[in-house]
């Protein structure tokens, strides 16, 4: 159901598409991607599971919906390698937790900036992040969610 991703640190996007309005979620794997994206899996197809307070289950329920919807969910990762001052090529240490946590919170606050619906409960619509969308490296097309339902 998930793309293939590598088992490292990472900040991930989920792209609700379809409904009313397009929806997203940015969070953080601080260990792998891999196991982060198996407990949605697990979680979304054990919704009744005591954990339904928890971020990962109340996200991994709304992809769900969407998904039973008809909707599009896709899923964009943070590139690693971004551009400095002067066209220099930087390396973005995301396995470093005060960095890939301030990113983190300044991507969340800058989806409160536009016109999306934004399920992170810690977005801020005032805030007034210098974020740009280089940051993020889509996945191939095929990364949209819902294919092999195992």
């Amino acid at each position: 159901m998930f793309p293939s991703v590598h088992p490292v640190p990472g900040i991930y996007r989920f792209t609700i598409e379809g409904g009313p309005q397009i929806t997203q979620y940015i969070g953080q794997a601080a260990v792998s991607l891999v196991r982060r994206f198996s407990l949605y899996h697990s979680r979304g197809r054990k919704p009744s599971s005591p954990l339904e307070k928890k971020t990962t289950s109340r996200i991994a329920c709304r992809l769900r919906d969407a998904l039973s919807a008809g909707y599009s969910v896709s899923v964009a990762l943070v590139n690693d390698h971004a551009t400095g001052p002067g066209g220099q090529i930087v390396v973005i240490d995301l396995a470093d937790k005060a960095i890939r946590g301030g990113l983190e919170r300044q991507l969340i606050t800058a989806l409160g900036t536009i016109a999306v619906e934004v399920l992170n409960h810690d977005s801020n619509p005032l805030g007034k992040a210098q974020v740009t969308r280089r940051y993020w490296r889509p996945l191939r097309p095929e990364a949209k969610l819902g294919g092999d339902r195992r």
